[in-house]
């Protein structure tokens, strides 16, 4: 699994390496506010600095992160399916396949063990 020391890399990646203009977009006077992050940076060029800073793709990251929940989420005994959507894979069977090329067996069979 991904490491505390791994999450702080990520975080510090976000918050000081990539300046971001935030702006405040409140529906009504008073209301909740909204905050949204203008990232300056195109996508493509803030994909190349993660991988350079943490020696991986985002999504790659992302994938494992997920797939690290899900691990924890199968040992409670909660079902593929369940798993695949509260970790944020909208399709199963994909869930299924990307646990599988990164666990080296399927979430049911991790599930029993």
């Amino acid at each position: 699994g991904f490491s505390s020391h791994s999450s702080r890399r990520v975080t510090t990646f976000f918050l000081l390496k990539i300046p971001c203009k935030v702006k405040n977009r409140s529906k009504k006077r008073g209301g909740s506010s909204n905050f949204i992050f203008f990232c300056i940076y195109r996508y493509w060029y803030l994909s190349h600095l993660f991988r350079e800073e943490m020696d991986t793709t985002f999504i790659d990251y992302l994938a494992k992160v997920r797939i690290d929940r899900a691990k924890t989420l199968l040992a409670t005994g909660a079902s593929s399916e369940s798993v695949a959507e509260s970790v944020g894979f909208k399709d199963a069977s994909y869930f299924s396949k990307k646990f599988k090329k990164l666990v080296g067996t399927t979430p049911a069979k991790y599930r029993k063990l």
